[in-house]
């Protein structure tokens, strides 16, 4: 699993001749030097876990979670038991709930997964970072340091350039707004949903109307300028 394979990797570099060349003055103790839980002589270690793993009785300084919830199972049911492992289990196993450390990193895969979660109930102790693989002018979640000032520019061109983010909204539909934008739409839309739609013979008297155009801004590529007129009825 991912939690096993980055415990690894961790390990790995702990050991390596490059991370020995820093003098560290310890090394990984014979007595606890497993590939999920591995201790210094120093006294620090570290344990990888998984949601819905036993956490009980383990008490640490900081808690990461990466990814917690499975983009191939965003049903409702698992959707819950992801946020009762944190709730119920990890999110409060800190050494100390003052200077205790908890973070969580995510592509946003469902309204409710984790970070949505987290946000919904939880949102005043949490300091959320929000990085767009589109730039997005105006966004009031932008990173004040991100230095993109353009208009559908990408986050990282040279690892996901142009072409490959077009493959992936055309592979992903739905999904690649909340995986590439970090904003998961509900099924079928989120606001105006066609099987709500009326047809009516008039437009009532005193209907105020607005319009509102979506431009494109990407040469040769990305959506098309779409514009919408719709109306509050009195």
């Amino acid at each position: 699993d991912v939690s096993m394979r980055d415990s690894m990797k961790c390990r790995q570099l702990i050991t390596s001749d490059w991370y020995a060349g820093f003098n560290v003055p310890w090394r990984l103790a014979p007595d606890q030097d497993a590939k999920r839980w591995f201790r210094n002589t120093v006294g620090g270690e570290r344990q990888a876990s998984t949601i819905g793993a036993k956490g009980t009785g383990k008490r640490v300084h900081h808690v990461v979670v990466d990814d917690a919830n499975d983009t191939k199972d965003v049903s409702d049911l698992k959707l819950k038991a992801v946020w009762d492992s944190w709730r119920l289990t990890f999110q409060n196993r800190l050494k100390s709930m003052v200077i205790g450390g908890r973070c969580t990193i995510q592509q946003r895969t469902h309204m409710k997964d984790h970070s949505g979660m987290l946000t919904q109930e939880d949102g005043e102790a949490w300091r959320r970072v929000v990085i767009r693989q589109e730039f997005e002018p105006g966004d009031p979640e932008a990173h004040p340091n991100d230095p993109r000032t353009m208009h559908g520019e990408l986050f990282f061109a040279l690892r996901t350039p142009a072409s490959a983010v077009e493959s992936e909204r055309r592979l992903l539909q739905s999904g690649y707004s909340g995986q590439h934008q970090q904003r998961p739409v509900a099924d079928g839309g989120d606001i105006l949903k066609p099987d709500q739609w009326v047809l009516v013979d008039a437009i009532p008297a005193g209907t105020v109307f607005v319009r509102g155009w979506d431009l494109a801004a990407s040469d040769g590529r990305g959506d098309w300028t779409v514009g919408a007129k719709v109306g509050r009825c009195p």
